[in-house]
């Protein structure tokens, strides 16, 4: 049991690390907001791991072939979130260390766009497809301790990423915050056109 939970650890932070839409608006939504808000990203995240993790270790790899013929779709929502997070990066100012700011919405909010881009991202299903099978037998005989894992691996991941982003955010002076999330605003703006252009097979 242990070495399942170990391995699934392992596949967790291998599908966490890479930076991408996520990681880039937890280190904006922490900057701008706080640890809270970038945490609510990660955990956003980490509950799509879980449910990756669950289609290809329980419920086979015929189901994750299925949710793959809808990725296209789901490619197509999460560019449009991407946008519109990318539109309020760029417009709002952040808050100072230590004060809630204004108008930037709530916890669950939080979650739930980054749920939404999460599921959109096909990159994380290519990334799993391509750690699971190093798991080997430990994936087919104690698949929920695995997926536990891959939770946990995950989960380490964005506390530890939201903990050092926060750190900073108290350290540098407020214009520096602003010129970060500007930039992060970029990045997710273009990472919404490719997203998107992706989705209606554009090149």
């Amino acid at each position: 049991m242990t070495d399942a939970i170990l391995a699934g650890a392992l596949v967790g932070l291998s599908v966490a690390m890479p930076v991408g839409p996520l990681a880039m608006l937890l280190i904006e939504r922490t900057l701008t907001r706080g640890f809270a808000a970038g945490l609510a990203t990660g955990f956003a995240a980490s509950s799509v791991h879980a449910v990756y993790g669950t289609l290809a270790t329980v419920w086979s790899q015929a189901a994750s072939a299925a949710l793959a013929g809808h990725l296209g779709t789901f490619s197509l929502v999460s560019a449009l979130v991407l946008a519109v997070m990318a539109a309020r990066c760029l417009s709002r100012e952040p808050a100072a260390a230590g004060k809630p700011p204004a108008g930037t919405g709530t916890l669950v909010g939080a979650y739930g766009s980054s749920l939404v881009i999460g599921f959109g991202n096909p990159t994380t299903l290519v990334l799993f497809a391509a750690a699971l099978p190093a798991l080997g037998a430990l994936g087919s005989r104690q698949p929920h301790e695995v997926v536990l894992g891959i939770v946990l691996g995950s989960v380490g991941w964005w506390f530890v990423l939201s903990a050092l982003v926060a750190q900073a955010r108290s350290a540098l002076p407020p214009a520096m915050v602003r010129h970060l999330s500007r930039v992060v605003g970029l990045l997710l703006l273009a990472l919404a056109l490719r997203a998107g252009f992706g989705a209606l097979g554009l090149p």
